[in-house]
Protein backbone atom coordinates (compact mmCIF):
# COMPACT_ATOMS: atom_id res chain seq x y z
CA UNK A 1 0.00 0.00 0.00
CA UNK A 2 0.99 3.62 -1.10
CA UNK A 3 2.03 6.03 1.50
CA UNK A 4 -0.75 8.25 1.96
CA UNK A 5 0.51 12.20 1.71
CA UNK A 6 0.78 14.35 4.99
CA UNK A 7 -1.67 16.78 5.81
CA UNK A 8 -1.84 19.14 8.80
CA UNK A 9 -4.79 22.16 9.11
CA UNK A 10 -6.01 24.75 11.79
CA UNK A 11 -9.48 24.42 12.03
CA UNK A 12 -12.22 26.54 14.19
CA UNK A 13 -14.22 25.18 16.10
CA UNK A 14 -17.47 28.32 16.60
CA UNK A 15 -19.19 29.79 14.69
CA UNK A 16 -19.31 29.58 10.37
CA UNK A 17 -16.99 26.64 9.52
CA UNK A 18 -13.44 28.30 8.60
CA UNK A 19 -10.06 25.67 7.93
CA UNK A 20 -6.66 27.06 6.70
CA UNK A 21 -4.50 24.24 5.25
CA UNK A 22 -1.13 23.93 5.82
CA UNK A 23 -0.29 24.38 1.87
CA UNK A 24 -0.97 27.99 2.44
CA UNK A 25 1.06 28.41 5.44
CA UNK A 26 5.13 29.13 4.91
CA UNK A 27 5.89 26.95 7.77
CA UNK A 28 4.35 25.39 10.85
CA UNK A 29 5.62 23.83 14.34
CA UNK A 30 3.70 21.86 16.49
CA UNK A 31 4.70 20.09 19.72
CA UNK A 32 3.13 17.75 22.43
CA UNK A 33 4.87 17.39 25.69
CA UNK A 34 4.30 15.29 28.90
CA UNK A 35 6.38 18.26 30.79
CA UNK A 36 4.49 21.58 29.19
CA UNK A 37 1.16 22.53 27.48
CA UNK A 38 0.80 21.90 23.94
CA UNK A 39 1.44 24.40 21.33
CA UNK A 40 0.77 24.82 17.52
CA UNK A 41 2.84 27.85 15.85
CA UNK A 42 1.47 28.38 11.79
CA UNK A 43 3.09 31.22 9.54
CA UNK A 44 1.13 32.37 6.58
CA UNK A 45 2.24 34.42 3.77
CA UNK A 46 0.42 37.20 3.34
CA UNK A 47 -0.59 37.79 -0.33
CA UNK A 48 -3.83 38.85 -0.04
CA UNK A 49 -4.72 35.93 2.92
CA UNK A 50 -4.47 38.40 5.91
CA UNK A 51 -7.37 40.67 4.81
CA UNK A 52 -9.59 37.55 3.73
CA UNK A 53 -8.95 35.82 7.24
CA UNK A 54 -8.56 38.52 9.70
CA UNK A 55 -12.12 38.41 11.31
CA UNK A 56 -12.42 34.48 11.33
CA UNK A 57 -9.08 34.31 13.46
CA UNK A 58 -10.08 36.29 16.58
CA UNK A 59 -7.92 36.46 19.52
CA UNK A 60 -9.66 34.37 22.11
CA UNK A 61 -10.99 31.64 19.71
CA UNK A 62 -10.59 27.98 19.99
CA UNK A 63 -9.11 26.29 17.37
CA UNK A 64 -8.28 22.38 16.42
CA UNK A 65 -5.49 21.19 14.91
CA UNK A 66 -5.45 18.13 13.27
CA UNK A 67 -2.54 16.21 11.38
CA UNK A 68 -3.80 13.54 8.86
CA UNK A 69 -7.45 14.51 9.91
CA UNK A 70 -6.61 13.81 13.32
CA UNK A 71 -6.67 16.19 16.31
CA UNK A 72 -3.72 17.06 17.45
CA UNK A 73 -3.68 20.31 19.33
CA UNK A 74 -7.05 22.24 20.59
CA UNK A 75 -6.77 25.19 22.20
CA UNK A 76 -7.16 29.15 21.82
CA UNK A 77 -5.47 31.33 19.46
CA UNK A 78 -3.74 34.07 21.60
CA UNK A 79 -0.87 35.15 19.52
CA UNK A 80 -1.55 36.90 15.79
CA UNK A 81 1.47 38.89 14.43
CA UNK A 82 1.91 40.49 11.05
CA UNK A 83 5.75 40.49 10.38
CA UNK A 84 6.57 43.09 7.24
CA UNK A 85 9.75 43.15 5.64
CA UNK A 86 11.34 44.86 2.36
CA UNK A 87 12.67 41.43 1.20
CA UNK A 88 10.37 38.93 2.71
CA UNK A 89 7.19 40.18 2.55
CA UNK A 90 4.42 40.08 4.70
CA UNK A 91 3.75 36.88 7.20
CA UNK A 92 1.27 36.47 9.39
CA UNK A 93 2.35 34.75 12.77
CA UNK A 94 -0.15 32.44 14.95
CA UNK A 95 -0.02 30.83 18.33
CA UNK A 96 -2.59 28.13 19.35
CA UNK A 97 -2.13 26.97 23.21
CA UNK A 98 -4.15 24.46 25.33
CA UNK A 99 -6.36 24.36 28.19
CA UNK A 100 -3.25 23.37 30.55
CA UNK A 101 -1.65 27.02 29.67
CA UNK A 102 -4.88 28.84 30.09
CA UNK A 103 -4.91 27.78 33.77
CA UNK A 104 -1.00 28.56 34.28
CA UNK A 105 -2.51 32.07 34.46
CA UNK A 106 -5.88 31.15 35.90
CA UNK A 107 -6.22 31.75 39.91
CA UNK A 108 -7.41 29.46 41.62
CA UNK A 109 -10.80 29.85 43.96
CA UNK A 110 -9.95 30.11 47.36
CA UNK A 111 -12.99 29.13 48.68
CA UNK A 112 -12.53 25.06 47.35
CA UNK A 113 -12.92 23.27 50.03
CA UNK A 114 -10.51 19.66 50.93
CA UNK A 115 -12.00 18.60 53.97
CA UNK A 116 -13.71 15.16 53.85
CA UNK A 117 -13.09 15.18 49.92
CA UNK A 118 -11.17 13.27 46.93
CA UNK A 119 -8.69 13.72 45.04
CA UNK A 120 -10.89 14.23 41.62
CA UNK A 121 -13.33 16.74 43.16
CA UNK A 122 -10.61 19.14 44.29
CA UNK A 123 -9.16 19.08 40.67
CA UNK A 124 -13.12 19.61 39.14
CA UNK A 125 -13.82 22.20 41.54
CA UNK A 126 -10.52 23.59 40.50
CA UNK A 127 -10.91 23.86 36.45
CA UNK A 128 -14.44 24.27 36.71
CA UNK A 129 -13.04 28.26 37.44
CA UNK A 130 -12.46 27.57 33.60
CA UNK A 131 -15.61 26.25 32.74
CA UNK A 132 -14.46 22.82 32.37
CA UNK A 133 -16.08 19.45 34.07
CA UNK A 134 -15.65 15.55 33.92
CA UNK A 135 -16.34 15.47 30.29
CA UNK A 136 -12.96 17.38 29.79
CA UNK A 137 -10.51 14.86 31.62
CA UNK A 138 -9.26 11.40 30.68
CA UNK A 139 -8.81 9.88 33.67
CA UNK A 140 -6.11 7.35 34.11
CA UNK A 141 -5.39 6.93 37.86
CA UNK A 142 -7.65 6.19 40.83
CA UNK A 143 -8.34 10.08 41.93
CA UNK A 144 -11.06 8.35 44.54
CA UNK A 145 -8.82 9.22 46.81
CA UNK A 146 -8.96 11.64 50.33
CA UNK A 147 -6.37 14.31 49.18
CA UNK A 148 -5.79 14.66 53.34
CA UNK A 149 -4.90 10.68 54.24
CA UNK A 150 -4.93 9.03 50.71
CA UNK A 151 -7.05 6.67 52.09
CA UNK A 152 -9.79 5.85 48.96
CA UNK A 153 -12.67 4.18 51.31
CA UNK A 154 -13.25 2.61 54.70
CA UNK A 155 -10.19 0.02 55.41
CA UNK A 156 -8.55 0.77 52.65
CA UNK A 157 -4.92 1.54 53.70
CA UNK A 158 -3.60 4.89 52.97
CA UNK A 159 -1.58 5.41 49.94
CA UNK A 160 2.80 6.16 50.85
CA UNK A 161 1.93 9.47 51.76
CA UNK A 162 2.08 11.45 54.70
CA UNK A 163 -1.41 13.30 55.60
CA UNK A 164 -1.95 17.08 55.53
CA UNK A 165 -3.60 19.71 57.21
CA UNK A 166 -6.47 21.18 55.76
CA UNK A 167 -4.52 24.32 55.62
CA UNK A 168 -1.96 22.71 53.81
CA UNK A 169 -3.77 21.30 51.25
CA UNK A 170 -6.32 24.35 50.61
CA UNK A 171 -5.60 26.81 47.84
CA UNK A 172 -3.05 29.57 48.75
CA UNK A 173 -3.60 32.15 46.59
CA UNK A 174 -2.06 33.54 44.21
CA UNK A 175 -1.46 30.33 43.43
CA UNK A 176 -3.27 29.32 39.80
CA UNK A 177 -5.03 26.56 38.78
CA UNK A 178 -2.64 24.38 37.42
CA UNK A 179 0.17 24.82 40.57
CA UNK A 180 -2.77 23.78 42.85
CA UNK A 181 -3.67 20.97 41.20
CA UNK A 182 -0.01 19.85 40.19
CA UNK A 183 1.12 19.85 43.84
CA UNK A 184 -1.67 17.75 44.81
CA UNK A 185 -0.99 15.11 42.28
CA UNK A 186 2.48 15.00 42.84
CA UNK A 187 1.77 13.95 46.04
CA UNK A 188 -0.31 11.07 44.60
CA UNK A 189 2.72 10.03 42.00
CA UNK A 190 0.65 11.86 39.37
CA UNK A 191 0.83 14.60 36.91
CA UNK A 192 -1.07 16.13 34.12
CA UNK A 193 -0.71 16.89 30.63
CA UNK A 194 -2.75 17.37 26.98
CA UNK A 195 -4.90 15.24 25.32
CA UNK A 196 -4.65 15.58 21.45
CA UNK A 197 -8.28 16.34 21.18
CA UNK A 198 -8.15 19.50 23.60
CA UNK A 199 -8.84 17.10 27.08
CA UNK A 200 -6.36 16.86 30.06
CA UNK A 201 -5.33 13.74 30.93
CA UNK A 202 -4.53 12.51 34.59
CA UNK A 203 -2.23 10.18 34.90
CA UNK A 204 1.39 8.66 34.96
CA UNK A 205 3.78 8.17 32.55
CA UNK A 206 4.00 4.19 31.52
CA UNK A 207 7.62 3.44 30.20
CA UNK A 208 6.51 -0.33 31.03
CA UNK A 209 4.17 -0.59 27.60
CA UNK A 210 4.79 -2.67 24.47
CA UNK A 211 6.77 -0.52 22.52
CA UNK A 212 4.31 1.17 19.53
CA UNK A 213 6.82 2.21 17.30
CA UNK A 214 9.83 0.58 15.48
CA UNK A 215 12.79 3.19 15.19
CA UNK A 216 15.42 2.00 13.42
CA UNK A 217 18.95 3.74 11.67
CA UNK A 218 21.30 0.84 10.45
CA UNK A 219 24.19 0.45 7.54
CA UNK A 220 24.57 -2.04 5.46
CA UNK A 221 21.64 -4.32 4.12
CA UNK A 222 20.11 -3.88 7.34
CA UNK A 223 19.23 -0.08 6.31
CA UNK A 224 16.27 -1.14 3.67
CA UNK A 225 13.73 -0.92 6.67
CA UNK A 226 15.21 2.29 8.21
CA UNK A 227 12.61 5.31 9.05
CA UNK A 228 15.49 7.83 10.70
CA UNK A 229 16.34 10.64 8.97
CA UNK A 230 19.08 11.47 11.84
CA UNK A 231 19.70 9.76 15.50
CA UNK A 232 21.01 11.70 18.11
CA UNK A 233 22.22 9.70 21.62
CA UNK A 234 22.67 11.84 25.17
CA UNK A 235 24.41 10.29 28.04
CA UNK A 236 24.76 13.78 30.35
CA UNK A 237 25.12 13.51 34.00
CA UNK A 238 26.43 17.04 34.09
CA UNK A 239 23.03 18.33 35.71
CA UNK A 240 22.36 14.70 38.11
CA UNK A 241 23.43 14.68 41.45
CA UNK A 242 24.74 11.39 43.01
CA UNK A 243 22.38 12.89 46.09
CA UNK A 244 19.14 15.18 46.08
CA UNK A 245 18.63 17.17 49.33
CA UNK A 246 15.29 18.09 50.40
CA UNK A 247 14.80 20.36 53.20
CA UNK A 248 11.20 21.77 54.11
CA UNK A 249 9.91 23.32 56.98
CA UNK A 250 12.09 23.42 60.61
CA UNK A 251 15.12 23.41 61.51
CA UNK A 252 15.99 27.16 61.41
CA UNK A 253 19.43 28.22 60.30
CA UNK A 254 20.22 24.26 60.79
CA UNK A 255 18.72 23.07 57.66
CA UNK A 256 19.78 19.19 58.66
CA UNK A 257 17.48 19.43 61.40
CA UNK A 258 14.87 20.25 59.65
CA UNK A 259 11.62 17.85 60.53
CA UNK A 260 10.22 17.44 56.35
CA UNK A 261 13.64 16.15 54.85
CA UNK A 262 14.24 13.65 52.09
CA UNK A 263 16.78 12.38 50.38
CA UNK A 264 16.80 10.83 46.45
CA UNK A 265 19.66 9.24 44.76
CA UNK A 266 21.00 8.56 41.15
CA UNK A 267 21.80 4.68 41.19
CA UNK A 268 24.98 5.05 38.49
CA UNK A 269 26.67 7.81 40.13
CA UNK A 270 26.22 6.68 43.84
CA UNK A 271 28.09 3.99 43.41
CA UNK A 272 31.13 5.22 41.63
CA UNK A 273 34.82 4.62 42.76
CA UNK A 274 36.12 6.54 44.12
CA UNK A 275 33.49 8.34 45.48
CA UNK A 276 32.04 11.28 43.55
CA UNK A 277 31.06 13.77 45.52
CA UNK A 278 27.56 15.77 43.81
CA UNK A 279 25.06 16.70 46.47
CA UNK A 280 22.56 18.58 45.44
CA UNK A 281 20.23 20.78 48.34
CA UNK A 282 16.90 21.87 47.98
CA UNK A 283 15.28 24.19 50.44
CA UNK A 284 11.99 25.04 50.15
CA UNK A 285 10.13 26.46 53.74
CA UNK A 286 6.64 25.65 51.44
CA UNK A 287 6.89 22.12 52.51
CA UNK A 288 5.12 21.46 54.81
CA UNK A 289 4.92 17.15 54.90
CA UNK A 290 6.99 14.78 54.54
CA UNK A 291 5.05 13.86 51.26
CA UNK A 292 5.51 16.93 50.25
CA UNK A 293 9.27 16.80 50.21
CA UNK A 294 9.45 13.14 48.91
CA UNK A 295 7.33 14.28 45.72
CA UNK A 296 9.60 17.19 44.96
CA UNK A 297 12.89 15.36 45.14
CA UNK A 298 11.67 12.42 42.92
CA UNK A 299 10.29 14.69 40.16
CA UNK A 300 13.91 17.20 40.73
CA UNK A 301 15.83 13.75 40.22
CA UNK A 302 13.20 13.01 37.12
CA UNK A 303 13.99 16.31 35.30
CA UNK A 304 17.47 16.27 35.90
CA UNK A 305 17.92 12.77 34.43
CA UNK A 306 16.67 13.03 31.42
CA UNK A 307 19.05 14.03 29.49
CA UNK A 308 21.04 11.56 31.25
CA UNK A 309 19.98 8.27 29.16
CA UNK A 310 17.89 10.15 25.99
CA UNK A 311 16.99 9.75 22.51
CA UNK A 312 16.36 12.69 19.70
CA UNK A 313 14.81 11.03 16.49
CA UNK A 314 14.07 12.79 13.31
CA UNK A 315 12.05 10.91 11.12
CA UNK A 316 10.09 12.04 7.64
CA UNK A 317 6.32 12.34 7.53
CA UNK A 318 3.99 13.07 10.23
CA UNK A 319 2.65 9.75 10.98
CA UNK A 320 4.65 5.99 11.41
CA UNK A 321 3.86 4.13 8.65
CA UNK A 322 3.84 0.29 8.94
CA UNK A 323 3.61 -0.50 5.72
CA UNK A 324 -0.51 -0.89 6.16
CA UNK A 325 -1.75 1.86 7.94
CA UNK A 326 -0.02 4.98 10.06
CA UNK A 327 -0.11 5.12 13.54
CA UNK A 328 -0.19 8.57 15.01
CA UNK A 329 2.91 9.81 16.84
CA UNK A 330 2.28 10.94 20.96
CA UNK A 331 3.76 11.35 24.18
CA UNK A 332 3.85 8.83 27.02
CA UNK A 333 3.61 6.01 24.48
CA UNK A 334 7.46 3.56 24.00
CA UNK A 335 9.35 3.15 20.95
CA UNK A 336 11.95 0.60 20.09
CA UNK A 337 14.91 2.63 19.18
CA UNK A 338 17.99 0.39 16.92
CA UNK A 339 20.52 2.33 15.60
CA UNK A 340 23.45 0.25 14.84
CA UNK A 341 26.41 2.67 16.45
CA UNK A 342 24.78 2.42 19.54
CA UNK A 343 25.00 -1.02 19.51
CA UNK A 344 22.88 -2.43 17.48
CA UNK A 345 18.87 -2.62 19.37
CA UNK A 346 19.21 -0.59 22.32
CA UNK A 347 15.63 -0.95 23.59
CA UNK A 348 12.57 0.50 24.74
CA UNK A 349 12.15 4.56 25.43
CA UNK A 350 9.56 6.72 26.67
CA UNK A 351 8.68 9.23 24.10
CA UNK A 352 7.80 12.70 26.13
CA UNK A 353 7.89 15.26 23.62
CA UNK A 354 6.53 15.07 19.76
CA UNK A 355 7.43 17.89 17.67
CA UNK A 356 6.40 18.30 14.10
CA UNK A 357 7.56 20.60 11.51
CA UNK A 358 8.14 21.77 8.01
CA UNK A 359 6.09 23.62 5.17
CA UNK A 360 4.33 23.03 1.54
CA UNK A 361 7.89 23.68 0.19
CA UNK A 362 9.85 21.98 3.07
CA UNK A 363 8.22 18.74 3.24
CA UNK A 364 7.49 17.64 6.66
CA UNK A 365 9.00 15.81 9.59
CA UNK A 366 8.68 14.60 13.02
CA UNK A 367 11.27 14.76 15.94
CA UNK A 368 10.84 12.18 19.08
CA UNK A 369 12.69 12.96 22.30
CA UNK A 370 12.44 10.06 24.80
CA UNK A 371 14.43 8.86 27.91
CA UNK A 372 15.42 5.61 28.92
CA UNK A 373 13.28 3.32 30.85
CA UNK A 374 13.56 3.97 34.59
CA UNK A 375 13.65 7.69 34.43
CA UNK A 376 10.04 8.95 34.88
CA UNK A 377 9.72 7.97 37.98
CA UNK A 378 7.03 10.30 40.08
CA UNK A 379 6.27 8.02 43.15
Amino acid sequence: MTRLRDTVSIESQQGPGFAIVVDRATQYEITTDLTAPSAARFELGDDGTWSVIRDALAIGARFSVSVNDRPRVTGRLLTRNLATSADGGATVQLMVRTLLADAMFCAVDAKIGVKNTNLEAIILAAFSRMGLGKADFILRANLARDVITGRSSPGTPALEIQNMTEDEARPHPPESVYAFVERHLSRFGLQMWDSADGKIVIGAPDDSQPPLYLMTSRRGQAGRSNNLLSAAKTEDYEEVPAELLVYGVGGGKDQQKARVQFLAVDDKLIAVEPILDRTAIIIDESLKTQAQARARARREMMRRRLMADSWVLETDGLTYWTGQERIPYAVDTVADVRVDVAGGAVGPYLIYQVRMAGSAERGHTTSLTCCGKGIWRLS
